[in-house]
C-alpha cells in the first residue's frame, strides 16, 4: 500500500492550478551561472542528471552515445547540492527515501545510482503544456498558436499519453506528474515544488560524464563552471 501523502500527491498533480505555478524555475540559459556549461556555439551543452535503478543502463564515463528513449533528467548542480545538504539524522529519512520523495517517485522504487550527462540544450524540454526551457515557469494550458512559442500536434500527443500513463497506467503505481515543470516533493510539508525537471528527446547524442551510487553522488566532484 503507497503512503497516504504519495496517494495524495497524485491527487493534487492531477488536480493541478494556476494557483501551482512555480516562478521559481531553473531556466536553461547560458547566462545562468547556476548551470554547469562546456563547448561553445553549436556545440554548447549542460550537465544534467539522471537516477536510474542500474549503471548497466548507460556506458562508461566520457562515452557518447545516442539515448534511443525519452530520458527525464534535472539539472545537474541543483540534484547535488540537495545530496550534499542533506542530513538523514535530521528527519529519520535516508537520502534514497528522500530523493524519492523530492522526485515525486513511488517507495522503494529502486534507484541506486546518478548518471551525470552532458545535453545539448536544444535536445531538452519541459514536461509541460509549456515546454520552453528558457523561462522561470511553465503554465498548464498550451501556449496560443499566436504566440512566441508553438507547440506540435506531435507533442501534444505525447503530454497526453504520458498523463494517461502517469495518471491511470494499466499497471504499477501512478506518479505526481505536476505538469508544471519541477517535481512534485511529496516528503515536503512546506512546498509541493520539488527540482526542476526537464525531458531529454529520444536519439539525441548524450555524453556520460559520472556514475555514482546514491550515497556517493553528494562526495563526487563536479566539473568547474566555465566564465562567461
Amino acid at each position: 500500500m503507497l503512503p497516504k501523502r504519495y496517494q495524495q500527491a497524485v491527487k493534487n498533480a492531477v488536480n493541478a492550478t494556476e494557483e501551482n505555478v512555480s516562478r521559481e524555475l531553473t531556466p536553461i540559459l547560458q547566462s545562468n551561472q547556476e548551470l554547469i556549461w562546456r563547448g561553445s556555439g553549436n556545440d554548447r551543452q549542460v550537465l544534467v542528471a539522471t537516477w536510474t535503478t542500474h549503471k548497466s543502463y548507460y556506458p562508461s564515463p566520457g562515452t557518447t552515445f545516442q539515448e534511443k528513449y525519452t530520458l527525464w533528467v534535472t539539472a545537474a548542480p541543483k540534484l547535488k547540492e540537495f545530496c550534499v545538504d542533506y542530513d538523514p539524522g535530521e528527519s529519520d529519512t535516508t537520502l534514497p527515501r528522500r530523493l524519492e520523495q523530492l522526485l515525486g517517485l513511488p517507495p522503494n522504487s529502486g534507484h541506486k545510482f546518478v548518471v551525470e550527462l552532458w545535453v545539448n540544450p536544444n535536445d531538452l524540454y519541459r514536461p509541460s503544456a509549456d515546454p520552453e526551457i528558457t523561462d522561470y515557469e511553465a503554465q498548464l494550458k498550451f501556449p496560443d498558436v499566436s504566440g512566441y512559442v508553438w507547440v506540435s500536434e506531435c507533442y501534444k500527443q505525447w503530454y497526453h499519453s504520458t498523463a494517461d500513463a502517469r495518471y491511470t497506467p494499466s499497471s504499477g503505481p501512478a506518479y505526481p506528474w505536476t505538469r508544471l515543470g519541477y517535481t512534485y516533493d511529496w516528503g515536503n510539508d512546506e512546498t509541493r515544488v520539488g527540482l526542476s525537471e526537464f525531458v531529454i528527446r529520444e536519439r539525441a547524442e548524450l555524453t556520460v560524464h559520472s556514475v555514482n551510487t546514491t550515497e556517493n553522488y553528494g562526495k563526487s566532484a563536479s566539473p568547474k563552471r566555465e566564465k562567461h
